[in-house]
């Protein structure tokens, strides 16, 4: 989960509203929960910076990288699956 001191602000908006971060909560394998960093501080004890396992590095990317694919692909028409599986011979 984002922690809630480093000033991140989500709206939701309402239920009929497109929201990537639900798309990610609810179609991607690795949710904020999941993730382990290990924050770098300076001095004052602020974060700097962030360290990742590369395996959840590399994850993170792939995620983001579909999002993105999500977010340019809204208001395209979309092809109903039942469809889908019919005109690829699969039912």
């Amino acid at each position: 989960m984002i922690e809630p001191d480093l000033g991140y602000d989500v709206w939701n908006g309402p239920e009929h509203c497109f929201n990537p971060l639900n798309l990610w909560e609810t179609q991607m394998s690795l949710s904020p929960g999941k993730l382990h960093p290990k924050f770098v501080t300076d001095p004052r004890d602020n974060r700097t910076s962030v360290l990742l396992p590369l395996a959840e590095y590399e994850t993170l990317l792939e995620e983001l990288e579909d999002l993105r694919d999500a977010l340019d692909a809204q208001g395209e028409p979309s092809i109903p699956w039942d469809t889908l599986e019919q005109d690829l011979g699969l039912k």
